[in-house]
């Protein structure tokens, strides 16, 4: 009986240590779908979403209407310049 007892002790203890990990595990998962600042996809999601070019000034499409600009006026000048 004693046996039985030790056994089952240590089922628990097993069982007990599964479980903290099983609570690392889903902390750490919240973390990384989060609404958090800095710390979670959601984060880079808005900073993939900035990029993507819908704001002024401060994405990759902004920068391509700029560089199209300047092509633009350097051939205005080249051409008033001959």
């Amino acid at each position: 009986m004693e046996e039985l007892v030790d056994i089952l002790r240590d089922i628990k203890m097993e069982l007990q240590e599964m479980n903290r990990k099983l609570d690392d595990i889903d902390r750490s998962i919240e973390s990384l779908k989060g609404s958090g600042v800095y710390d979670s996809v959601s984060d880079l999601y808005d900073k993939l979403d900035e990029i993507m070019g819908r704001g002024l000034y401060n994405s990759i499409t902004d920068v391509n209407e700029k560089l199209d600009s300047i092509s633009s006026s350097l051939d205005t000048i080249e051409l008033n310049t001959i």
